[in-house]
């Protein structure tokens, strides 16, 4: 039997390590601040550090479109 792929959208504290020049693009609060952000997480500039959780609501919509019946709530993982 083939196992099936799943997904969980996911809230995940992290800390970006950066230039400078970095953090003052991502601080103006511009569009290429945005980007910056997806390029420091890309490249791995970053450490997990806490205040991570699954909501409620992913948890809920997961039970109903993969028929499982976990429970519900906001679940808290410490990363």
């Amino acid at each position: 039997m083939e196992e099936k792929n799943r997904s969980v959208w996911m809230r995940a504290g992290v800390t970006l390590n950066m230039t400078e020049q970095e953090y003052d693009i991502i601080m103006s609060g511009s569009p290429e601040g945005e980007e910056l952000v997806k390029e420091i997480l890309k490249r791995g500039d970053f450490e997990f550090d806490g205040d991570s959780y699954i909501p409620e609501s992913e948890m809920e919509q997961c039970n109903i479109e993969y028929g499982s019946e976990y429970e519900t709530g906001d679940m808290t993982i410490e990363l």
